[in-house]
């Protein structure tokens, strides 16, 4: 029996020999010291079972008292393997998920690429080393049509291409990182101008070929701006600034990139909030879009103009006048531009819902004449809904016209094939009215407010208005009369056989909800 007695006091030891290296890789991962003390008793139990062992070898015994020694040797060994194995087993996996944790916390979910703390972090290494490094701001300037024409899902596809582009071609002394939205900055760990510069080229020569998101071909067009450390901030916040300022002046140039200057913060900065803002106010959806009546000369219902609006937390509005044209100095207006038509849109629903018949009026702005992106919109909405061609009308202004009367002219023939009809806004005020009319497609003008304000009977403003009708009738224009604002104007234009009105004495432009109580449903 003796025989059977000394293979269960082995195999106890065996166990407790196999428990060493799973307990000796937990003390060496957490320095915890009760799991080293466990670690010493493993080694006195390996030497008290090696000293029983001796014992029953030396001197076979037999009987009751050593059978229960042996089995509770061996049991006491199978369990310190058992709960080493285990407890090793949870120790790593928590390490893993700690890990993990710990990656999520410091990288951006979809690109995998750094995010901003973990940017910061590496940038506050620098400075508090007192290392010279560059910073890069860069902006997707298109990435937001991207967005509006295609879909979310291909945003995104986009910028795991473009993250991954970034990842396996910039070199080891970069840092890139994912700040947000269509938003990356980037580390190069020298300020001299020749590293940089070459960063510079190697992001644009970078992103030169287009991308293939499921079935398209995407071309990624930057804006960089660029700050140094220490010479330009030694603050890190200052820093950042710079580089968005800087970055904001390269989208407004349309330059490759653009270095900080102290010039730029002249007058800069609330040009920099409102960027930054309507950046921020598109990605929360915090623009609203109200509606300002048109009627006939029987002062019904002929159809509505589409007018962003900019609501502040303290109920006041950033006027649009102020906003459209710090958008309009970079491609931002695009990004509007695309929100605007996404709402008008859904809009005109709603309004076909309470029996609406009408038109309603779209702005467009010389950038968006040239920008693709629209047309892939409005040709979205004519497959979603065929009679939205008859009802949308864009609205262009006669000096956006002239901007670039080629690609204007362009497009507005690529979208009238559609069906989409085009009405020249501020009609006028311009240099080349009569040429926009023989040229474009237009089938609708607008007189300017100007001219009607003061349009008494007898004044020039009144013989202008008069020959403006008498020319647009001639060319099979309908006219609109902007500016309307008492109930004698009105007359006078409905003498005078203007087609629609428009103005404060109808009505202001106002919410949806309101526009359809008022104006549809009523």
């Amino acid at each position: 029996m003796s025989w059977i007695y000394i293979s269960l006091i082995l195999l106890g030891m065996v166990a407790l020999v196999l428990s060493l290296r799973p307990t000796y890789d937990i003390c060496s991962r957490n320095k915890s010291l009760g799991w080293n003390i466990l670690l010493f008793l493993i080694v006195l139990f390996i030497l008290g079972y090696g000293g029983m062992l001796y014992f029953q070898l030396s001197q076979p015994a037999t009987g009751l008292i050593y059978a229960v020694i042996s089995c509770i040797l061996c049991g006491g060994g199978m369990f310190v393997f058992v709960v080493s194995k285990l407890s090793h087993k949870s120790i790593i996996k928590l390490e893993e998920v700690a890990d993990v944790e710990r990656h999520n916390a410091l990288h951006d979910s979809l690109t995998d690429l750094p995010n901003r703390k973990h940017i910061l972090q590496r940038m506050t290494e620098y400075a508090e080393s007192q290392t010279p490094f560059t910073l890069l701001s860069i902006d997707l300037n298109n990435f937001k049509q991207v967005n509006d024409a295609l879909g979310h899902h291909y945003g995104d596809e986009l910028l795991i291409a473009v993250s991954a582009r970034f990842r396996e071609l910039l070199p080891s002394n970069t840092f890139v990182s994912r700040m947000g939205g269509d938003e990356f900055a980037l580390i190069v760990n020298t300020n001299e101008e020749k590293a940089y510069l070459h960063v510079v080229n190697l992001i644009h020569d970078t992103l030169k070929q287009p991308f293939q998101v499921m079935g398209y071909d995407i071309n990624v067009y930057l804006s960089i701006g660029v700050s140094l450390f220490p010479n330009q901030a030694t603050e890190l916040d200052e820093l950042l600034k710079q580089a968005d300022i800087a970055m904001y002046e390269s989208k407004k140039h349309r330059q490759k990139y653009v270095l900080y200057r102290d010039e730029f913060n002249a007058g800069g900065s609330e040009k920099l909030v409102i960027s930054t803002g309507i950046k921020a106010a598109l990605e929360r959806e915090e623009f609203e879009l109200h509606y300002q009546p048109i009627v006939n000369p029987d002062n019904s219902i002929y159809g509505a103009e589409a007018l962003i609006r900019w609501p502040q937390a303290d109920g006041s509005y950033i006027s649009p006048n102020k906003f459209i044209g710090i958008a309009e100095q970079s491609v931002l207006i695009g990004e509007i531009t695309a929100w605007v038509l996404n709402k008008s849109f859904l809009d005109l629903q709603e309004m076909k819902k309470g029996g609406f018949t009408g038109c309603l009026h779209i702005n467009l702005s010389a950038q968006d004449l040239q920008n693709d992106a629209v047309y892939q919109l409005a040709l979205q909405f004519s497959e979603k809904d065929p009679s939205c061609v008859d009802q949308l009308v864009f609205e262009i202004t006669e000096s956006a016209m002239m901007k670039d009367l080629y690609a204007g002219k362009k497009m507005m023939l690529k979208l009238s094939e559609i069906g989409f009809r085009f009405s020249i806004d501020d009609f006028g005020t311009g240099f080349s009215s009569l040429s926009l009319l023989r040229e474009l497609p237009v089938n609708q003008i607008k007189i300017d407010r100007s001219f009607i304000t003061n349009m008494s009977v007898g004044s020039v403003n009144h013989s202008i208005v008069k020959s403006t009708l008498f020319l647009a009738k001639s060319l099979n224009c309908s006219v609109v009369a902007e500016g309307v604002e008492n109930q004698n104007v009105g007359q006078e234009l409905s003498h005078l056989e203007c087609d629609y009105m428009q103005g404060f004495h109808y009505s202001r432009a106002i919410p949806l909800t309101k526009f359809v109580d008022k104006f549809i449903t009523a």
